[in-house]
């Protein structure tokens, strides 16, 4: 799953990085890979969100469709080190900076059913 932030616009995105650097809770490195990841969101306009199994492409496409959020599915995923994750497949969001608590909110209740 990404690390990057799901805010609603960019200007909380970076006071939570400024929080997350004045705490001290948080390494260097997981920082600068946040500051990477959004930084790659901004210049390609999507987010990764999840690398799932895909037999869930159903209820991913599904549960973007009720909640309105612009979702879509990569049929190729990779782990961190770009290495091909078999049977599995890469969800992205367009939505950025939006929570998208909703979303997986009613993906979970789909999964359940």
């Amino acid at each position: 799953m990404s690390t990057s932030f799901n805010t609603e616009d960019k200007e909380t995105a970076k006071r939570l990085l400024e929080l997350m650097r004045q705490t001290g809770l948080f390494s260097k490195k997981d920082i600068e890979q946040i500051e990477t990841e959004d930084e790659i969101a901004e210049l390609t306009g999507s987010s990764h969100l999840i690398n799932t199994k895909k037999e869930n492409a159903p209820l991913i496409i599904q549960a973007a469709r009720d909640t309105g959020y612009d979702i879509y599915i990569e049929q190729e995923a990779f782990d961190r080190n770009l290495h091909p994750l078999p049977d599995m497949i890469a969800v992205y969001t367009k939505n950025i900076y939006k929570d998208h608590g909703r979303f997986w909110k009613r993906y979970t209740e789909l999964h359940g059913q």
